[in-house]
């Protein structure tokens, strides 16, 4: 199971448009954290470095969800993908499709994974 835009939904579920601007360009960002029981190692660190960049890159952070809700998500993941121990968490953030060498929009989406290890 993964998080795609606050949405619950298995990992097949899930896929990417072939016009996404990050599937064809790179336009987009991630963290990958490691965590054990319940809170990802330096998760506001990691939450921060992510913000300054797709900041800096002029995508829109409207939609984003604060760190008390990536919290419950990871919570939830933990719980549907029956985690206990250690765990990699990929956040994952890119550009909603639009434009060719300069975007067109700055709408952003977001998928967060919980694994074990």
């Amino acid at each position: 199971m993964v998080f795609y835009n606050g949405v619950l939904m298995a990992l097949t579920d899930w896929h990417v448009a072939h016009g996404d601007r990050g599937f064809a360009y790179g336009d987009g960002f991630f963290e990958t954290m490691t965590a054990y029981v319940l809170r990802p190692r330096l998760f506001g660190l990691h939450l921060e470095r992510l913000r300054t960049a797709l900041t800096m890159s002029g995508m829109d952070l409207s939609q984003f969800p604060d760190e008390e809700a990536l919290l419950a998500q990871l919570n939830t993941l933990r719980e549907s993908n029956r985690v206990s121990g250690r765990a990699r968490i990929k956040l994952s953030c890119w550009r909603e499709s639009g434009g060719r060498y300069r975007p067109t929009n700055a709408g952003m989406h977001y998928l967060l994974e919980l694994r074990a290890g």
